[in-house]
Formats: structure tokens, sequence, C-alpha cells
């Protein structure tokens, strides 16, 4: 399991592997981004849930070719009212 620190300034060009922020997308739909910590881009997680203690259900799966990250991962200091 692994645990991402908060950093508002994940995605916008200081992509520091292991860390999350909240993000928007597509239709105002809520949901979290991530760096990942094997390849250091970037995935949202539209499809997981979230618990009041930051832990992601299931598994993230990294998608991008050639990485083989896949684990069980909690945000640190999540809130879900972002």
């Amino acid at each position: 399991m692994g645990v991402f620190a908060y950093d508002p300034d994940c995605l916008r060009g200081r992509a520091v592997p292991g860390t999350w922020r909240h993000w928007v997308y597509m239709q105002d739909q809520k949901t979290v981004a991530i760096i990942c910590p094997a390849c250091q881009r970037a995935l949202c997680l539209p499809t997981h849930t979230v618990s009041n203690t930051g832990a992601v259900s299931p598994s993230v799966v990294c998608t991008h070719p050639g990485c083989t990250f896949h684990a069980f991962i909690t945000l640190k200091d999540y809130s879900p009212h972002g």
C-alpha cells in the first residue's frame, strides 16, 4: 500500500511522484488525480471511490504504456469536501 501526499500543484508542471490533488473534469465530475510513483505521469481516478480516511478503492493500476504500477493507495490529508 502506498500513501500519497496532497500537492495542489501536482498537475501544474511540477509533478512529484506519489502526490495527489482534487480534479474536476468532463461535465463537472469531481475526481482525484495522482502522479504515478513509477512512471511519473498523471492519472485521473474517475471510477474509484475514496473513503473519508483517504483509502482508494479499488486498487490503482497505471494505464500508461509500459508502466506496471498496481497498488492499494491512501490519500494523506484527504477531505471529501475538497
